[in-house]
């Protein structure tokens, strides 16, 4: 049964878009903006739902998503290839948030003070990185060549622009509730986390 709670949120929302377009502000452009801005956010957060099930608390997405975001950039020059770039940042931040795990579990680290050790490392290293690689210290436009390409769909006057990762990352939103809730491997996720924490308050 639908809770109460989300059908009153899908009722505001609704009213909220039939006010922007009594405004003459259009709610699909709005809609798909919001949409592609949320891509990556939504992609870490899945990823930072699997860590905390795991037991593992991890605070600096922001600088996982800013080192993973500049050298995705990097990767995909390198490569002339968009997707080679986002595969290439992917690694990047797997990579970061492999050696934080294995610090907070194996070395006991605290996982909060890692984690912002991240973040503080990221501030230093962006910047550093644009300087000696692109020679500039704010922010890098690849060339359009090498971006992920984006899909418009027609909807009367109105192109509606979209990426198939913001189909991704929806879809796995889905994907890993379900790998979570209701399969072997998800209860031993949960349980190792369960395991580790109660190890952490016994210590």
């Amino acid at each position: 049964m639908i809770k109460k709670s989300l059908i009153i949120t899908i009722v505001v929302f609704v009213a909220f878009l039939f006010l922007l377009e009594y405004a003459g502000i259009s709610s699909l452009k709005i809609i798909d903006t919001a949409l592609l801005a949320m891509t990556p956010l939504a992609l870490a957060a899945i990823g930072e739902v699997i860590n905390e099930k795991a037991g593992v608390t991890n605070i600096g997405l922001d600088g996982i998503l800013l080192i993973g975001a500049t050298l995705g950039v990097y990767g995909a020059e390198l490569a002339g290839n968009g997707y080679i770039g986002l595969l290439f940042g992917a690694l990047a931040g797997a990579l970061i948030g492999f050696i934080h795990g294995v610090l907070s579990t194996y070395g006991r680290a605290d996982q909060v003070v890692a984690s912002m050790g991240i973040n503080i490392f990221a501030y230093g290293f962006v910047p550093y990185f644009l300087m000696a690689v692109w020679h500039m210290p704010g922010i890098r436009v690849p060339p359009k060549e090498v971006l992920v390409q984006l899909w418009n769909v027609p909807l009367g006057n109105f192109y509606f622009v979209f990426s198939e990762l913001t189909i991704l990352a929806l879809l796995l939103t889905f994907v890993f509730n379900w790998l979570l809730q209701k399969t072997a491997l998800g209860l031993w996720i949960r349980a190792a986390g369960e395991s580790l924490r109660q190890s952490m308050l016994r210590e």
